[in-house]
């Protein structure tokens, strides 16, 4: 049985980035996120649903992308997590941290936030060995998710002596 972050441990193989990404092409791609979703906005978290036709998800296909971002008090974009459901489970497209403002609990605390949400929306536990099964991510990107989840065990070993 899969465990899950709900009450009990995840059970966890680390995972390693199976794809390299330049600093100049990373910086493209916040470009792009900050030109579309704008650099300033309305502070905290917010949502959106757009509509991606063919490129990942195949020539011809259509496919719900729901973006989660995150700006600070100023309402500066610095995280855009989004995800698209396939067969019921959540799958991760794109988790991106503003340049001046990685290796800061950002991404964490985005993967988190999605987490919870997940749960709250569904009432379904949210697993993690499915929704990243076959997923494409860096290097830094797989370091994150091992390293939230190690802490997740930390939190609910800590837990579980009480």
């Amino acid at each position: 049985m899969e465990a899950t972050v709900s009450g009990e441990r995840i059970e966890w193989e680390n995972i390693s980035g199976n794809i390299e990404m330049s600093e100049e092409t990373f910086f493209d791609q916040w470009m792009g996120l900050e030109r579309h979703f704008g650099e300033f906005g309305q502070p905290g978290y917010r949502e959106t649903t757009l509509t991606h036709r063919g490129g990942v998800f195949g020539a011809g296909n259509q496919v719900n992308v729901r973006y989660t971002l995150l700006r600070d008090e100023s309402g500066k974009l610095l995280c855009v997590h989004g995800y698209y459901m396939e067969d019921g489970i959540h799958k991760g497209l794109t988790l991106k941290v503003h340049p001046d403002h990685q290796r800061q609990g950002i991404g964490t605390k985005m993967l988190t936030y999605v987490r919870d949400r997940h749960e709250r929306e569904t009432g379904e536990t949210f697993t993690y060995n499915e929704s990243l099964q076959g997923a494409t991510m860096t290097g830094p990107v797989a370091n994150l998710i091992n390293k939230t989840i190690a802490n997740e065990n930390a939190a609910f070993d800590q837990g579980e002596g009480e």
